[in-house]
């Protein structure tokens, strides 16, 4: 499965995983400077995000030669194909991360349903994407990352420091009674 998605590019996902951990140490070296609550969470998701960045937006540009846009009209095709569930899998980690670090949905929500569409945009117009855009990653990609989002929720809720009774798992000591 593993080369049926990355074509023999060890080399440049070598590389990638080596970029990814320093974003990732930088990520939690600025969250622990700024003294956030769960700054080791930034860690995983530097890593991730940047792996997610590099593999959609720099391995795929040499992909085909001319530019090709598909809108895939059979949503539950892409859960039976290798590539579909790589694009599943990949954005698990960045809702599961997002929300242990942040610890507030509302931003990890409108990361996990905005960057897809985004990354998607970007392999359409811009040069280095070539021209390659597919409706179904970025409905495998927000799938992803709506069912991280879930997870972390789960292992986060009512676990925050601070938090006032089961029904304000998402209020720290700031909040007002």
């Amino acid at each position: 499965m593993y080369e049926a998605v990355f074509h023999g590019e060890s080399g440049f996902l070598g590389g990638l995983v080596v970029v990814a951990v320093v974003v990732g140490g930088a990520a939690w070296g600025i969250a622990r400077g700024r003294q956030a609550e769960h700054a080791v969470w930034w860690l995983p998701l530097g890593f991730c995000l940047t792996g997610v960045l590099g593999v959609t937006l720099a391995l795929r540009a040499g992909e085909h030669g001319s530019a090709v846009c598909v809108i895939n009209h059979q949503l539950t095709e892409p859960l039976y194909t290798t590539q579909g569930r790589w694009n599943l899998a990949m954005f698990v980690p960045v809702g599961l991360f997002g929300v242990l670090a942040l610890r507030r949905p509302a931003p990890v929500l409108a990361g996990v349903l905005v960057l897809p569409c985004l990354i998607e945009l970007t392999q359409a117009l811009a040069p280095f994407g070539g021209g390659i855009c597919d409706s179904a990653d970025a409905e495998m990609n927000v799938s992803g990352g709506l069912l991280g989002l879930a997870v972390g929720l789960l292992a986060v809720r009512g676990r925050s420091p601070g938090a006032r009774g089961p029904g304000r798992p998402w209020c720290s000591a700031r909040c007002s009674a």
